[in-house]
């Protein structure tokens, strides 16, 4: 997923929250990332070579 594309979703999440969060529901969303662990770094270090 691109930033530009995150962001758009987190904008659209904001919104929905707004309109159904005056009716008690909660939204939320979940954008794929990279998150850096030792595994991870490994694994980069790898594809490299």
């Amino acid at each position: 997923m691109t930033v530009p594309k995150k962001r758009r979703t987190g904008k659209r999440v904001m919104a929905e929250a707004v309109t159904w969060g005056k009716r008690g529901a909660r939204i939320n969303a979940v954008a794929p990332g990279i998150i850096v662990t030792p595994l991870a770094v490994d694994e980069f270090k790898e594809q490299k070579k």
